[in-house]
């Protein structure tokens, strides 16, 4: 992604948190500066292990992902596991 594609995804996903035009244009208008602190990097990964019954169907999954964003971490993870089914 270019600086300005991460510059306007920031700007937009804040628009779909309600934020209004202020807290946007602070970013518009400080994009030096939060450039030269190192918060307009986003690295993001992610794990997902997929456990699968004999007959091929998924049975669990575990996952685990790590954000790190404008000078915030973000890890979630999440175990997953069928306990019903009514295939054989």
């Amino acid at each position: 992604m270019t600086e300005q594609d991460v510059k306007q995804m920031i700007i937009e996903n804040m628009k779909k948190m309600g934020l209004g035009e202020e807290a946007t244009s602070q970013i518009e208008n400080n994009w030096g500066q939060m450039k030269a602190m190192g918060m307009t990097n986003i690295d993001f990964s992610s794990t997902t292990t997929y456990h699968f019954l004999k007959s091929g169907w998924a049975n669990d999954t575990a996952s685990e992902s790590k954000t790190k964003m404008m000078g915030m971490n973000l890890n979630v993870n999440s175990n997953t596991k069928i306990l019903s089914r009514n295939w054989k």
